[in-house]
C-alpha cells in the first residue's frame, strides 16, 4: 500500500503518479493514505493540482491534514492565500468519511504503519 506525505510543489505531481504506478502496477494508483503537515505550496500543491484537474490520476482512499483557518492565513500568510484556497478545494472533492482532522498527539494505523502526529 501507498502512503504518501505532503507531496511538493504541482511539478513533482508527474514523479509522484510515476512512482505510484510502480509500486503498485495500477493503470491508475491507489493512495491508501495522503498525510499533509501544513498547507504551503511546498507541500500540497502537487495533490491540490492532481485533484483539482479532475483528471482522476489516483484513487485516494483516506486523507489526513491540518489546518489553519482562512481568517488565520489572511491575517498572518496572505501570500500563501491562493495556495490554501485551492487546497480546501482539493479537500472539499472527497467525503467527509475519507477525511481525518489531525489534532496534535493523534497516532494513526495504516495498514501495518503508524503515523503519530507528535
Amino acid at each position: 500500500k501507498v502512503i504518501v506525505l505532503d507531496g511538493g510543489y504541482d511539478h513533482n505531481k508527474a514523479d509522484i503518479i510515476k512512482l505510484a504506478k510502480e509500486i503498485t502496477g495500477q493503470a491508475v494508483p491507489e493512495i491508501e493514505a495522503w498525510f499533509f503537515s501544513h498547507a504551503h505550496d511546498d507541500h500540497v500543491n502537487a495533490f491540490s493540482s492532481l485533484v483539482n484537474s479532475g483528471k482522476g490520476e489516483l484513487k485516494i482512499n483516506k486523507l489526513y491534514y491540518s489546518l489553519l483557518t482562512r481568517d488565520y492565513v489572511v491575517q498572518n500568510e496572505p501570500g500563501s492565500l491562493s495556495t490554501y484556497d485551492s487546497f480546501v478545494k482539493a479537500l472539499n472533492t472527497f467525503p467527509d468519511s475519507s477525511k481525518v482532522s489531525v489534532q496534535q498527539g493523534d497516532v494513526f494505523e495504516v495498514d501495518a504503519s503508524n503515523v503519530d502526529s507528535g
